[in-house]
């Protein structure tokens, strides 16, 4: 049985080849050719994929920001091993997350994952909205949280069905529709 390493070199090289989308399209391809992905709808919603918490300096956080960060540690390539330039910050109810954030679209009735988009965990759960609605979709009814209620343009764009949940604020409660 392969390791957690031999699996994460693997898919590592399927990166560094720019085969690991290309692979994914082609799994979905298949399934929709067979017809397991039904195209009756689609979920919509991210997660966090939380990273080791950094403990940099001031500086060190700086230069990273600044896009600097590739430069420090080469003197000790250990250290540098263990930390993650690219992953980000991000608050959600009130709780802090550092590492990335997967967004991903699923089929409504197979639930199998049609797209997946990825970014650091501060862009906000809409912003990767348009990323991951393509052609396909045109006509079909759509899932989706509060955080996706703004998506007017993407939603007319390819005519999608909105059963976006929406949320009651102060002073503006949910209507009875």
């Amino acid at each position: 049985m392969p390791d957690a390493n031999t699996i994460r070199n693997f898919f590592e090289g399927l990166k560094v080849k720019g085969l690991g989308e290309t692979l994914f399209q082609d799994f979905v391809d298949d399934l929709l050719e067979k017809g397991f992905i039904f195209n009756e709808g689609q979920i919509v919603d991210a997660s966090f994929v939380l990273a080791p918490r950094q403990r940099n300096t001031r500086e060190e956080n700086k230069k990273i920001k600044d896009g600097e960060g590739g430069d420090l540690w080469s003197d000790k390539p250990n250290k540098k091993r263990q930390k993650d330039i690219d992953a980000s910050w991000a608050q959600k109810g009130g709780e802090d997350f550092f590492g990335y954030k997967v967004s991903a679209k699923v089929d409504g009735k197979s639930k199998f994952i049609k797209k997946i988009v990825v970014t650091t965990a501060s862009p906000h759960d809409s912003k990767m909205f348009p990323d991951l609605m393509d052609e396909s979709d045109r006509g079909q009814v759509t899932f989706a949280d509060s955080a996706y209620v703004e998506q007017e343009e993407t939603l007319k764009k390819y005519e999608l069905k909105d059963e976006i949940c929406e949320k009651g604020y102060r002073g503006k409660p949910l209507t009875n529709e």
